[in-house]
């Protein structure tokens, strides 16, 4: 049966890449250091604003995937498309000669099980061959159970971590055990709706919009005042409490903080209860993956920054138009990067339908299945 897409979520994709080509900017393009006062303020809140990205995507596969058997085509249709794009841009470079890439950079590239500057989907595979042993525990776990699990787990992968300096478990939301978790919490949210919860199933739609809107934003604003109190007690001359600044301001920008997770939590059900049906979201929403890839390839990540000279140096940012500018080019990379990753569809499509592919693919996924 064909995939039926939901516009809701397909749009909460395509935000959450922007979101994705925004917090790059930010961080890859080292505003927050090249920047002071109220420019510096705007850009961070929107750094904070945009943590949600990764989760928002992790926790949609939990969602739909918690009940579904696992899909070899799927995977190595994800598996596939990072490694055709660390072979073309790593080609292309080394060939034009815009980026220095050495002979063994290049072989590492063409080795597909190397996917290094390609964490996300490291992860996401390895999330995804687990998923069916993952489903399992799912269904024959009660509610009851499930919520206690994703609570056990937060508590020792983010607040515990937090607290032992990750000395107990290291999990800076870069993870794979952060990927499971979310997936535990995206699968909980698609067996026990929040429209069915006893404290919110005499709520409007309207307001329970308004109050996952609204916990969206108490909690990224809880999340930049805990980052601020960090950054005031780095400032201090006590190397202790330095430290402890250190490990507040880092926790706070990191995937697993308790703070970005129900900040996550708040934006995904916020998009659930919208209703939209737009085959033009439908299409955009299938090359959210491929701008990731394309614009994130460790090699183009590299000259991006500094072609479009956010990287500045050491040279202080005082315009702010640079806001703008954010904004504007954030835009201008999903574009680009999403034309780029239709023109590869095609290119699989077409390739796809050859008659020796479609042999060797058969063959192939018939293997695998009865292996």
């Amino acid at each position: 049966m064909k995939k039926v897409r939901q516009s809701n979520f397909e749009l909460m994709r395509i935000i959450s890449m922007i979101f994705i080509i925004i917090y790059h900017i930010i961080f890859h393009g080292k505003l927050l250091q090249n920047t002071t006062g109220t420019i510096k303020i705007v850009l961070t809140i929107m750094l904070f604003i945009s943590l949600i990205h990764v989760n928002s995507f992790v926790i949609l596969s939990g969602y739909f995937k918690y009940d579904k058997d696992f899909s070899i085509k799927s995977f190595f249709k994800t598996f596939n498309a990072a490694w055709f794009y660390k072979i073309l841009f790593a080609s292309v470079l080394l060939f034009t000669g815009i980026y220095e890439l050495s002979k063994v950079q290049y072989l590492k590239s063409l080795n597909p099980f190397d996917l290094a500057g390609y964490w996300f989907i490291a992860c996401y595979l390895i999330m995804d061959i687990l998923s069916p042993f993952i489903n399992i525990l799912i269904k024959n776990m009660n509610q009851k159970t499930h919520r206690k699990l994703i609570i056990t787990s937060i508590f020792c992968f983010s607040i515990f971590s937090f607290l032992s300096s990750n000395t107990f478990g290291s999990n800076d939301g870069f993870t794979v055990i952060q990927f499971i978790i979310l997936y535990f919490i995206g699968a909980y949210l698609a067996k026990y709706p929040i429209e069915n919860n006893i404290h919110f199933k005499n709520y409007s739609k309207n307001k329970l919009q308004l109050l996952l809107l609204v916990g969206f934003i108490f909690f990224t604003f809880i999340n930049y005042l805990f980052y601020n109190f960090g950054i005031t007690l780095e400032n201090q001359t006590n190397q202790i409490i330095q430290f402890v600044g250190n490990q507040i301001t880092n926790y706070t920008m990191h995937y697993n903080c308790i703070f970005v997770l129900i900040q996550t939590i708040c934006y995904f059900l916020l998009f659930k209860t919208f209703t939209i049906n737009s085959k033009i979201i439908n299409f955009i929403g299938k090359l959210t993956l491929g701008v990731y890839l394309v614009h994130d390839n460790p090699y183009i990540q590299v000259l991006i920054y500094k072609y479009l000279r956010f990287d500045t140096g050491d040279v202080l940012i005082t315009s702010p138009k640079i806001i703008i500018k954010v904004l504007v080019f954030a835009l201008g990379i999903f574009i680009v990067s999403a034309f780029i990753e239709y023109i590869r569809q095609l290119i699989f499509k077409f390739v796809k339908k050859l008659k020796i592919s479609k042999n060797l693919t058969n063959k192939f996924y018939d293997y695998i299945d009865n292996f």
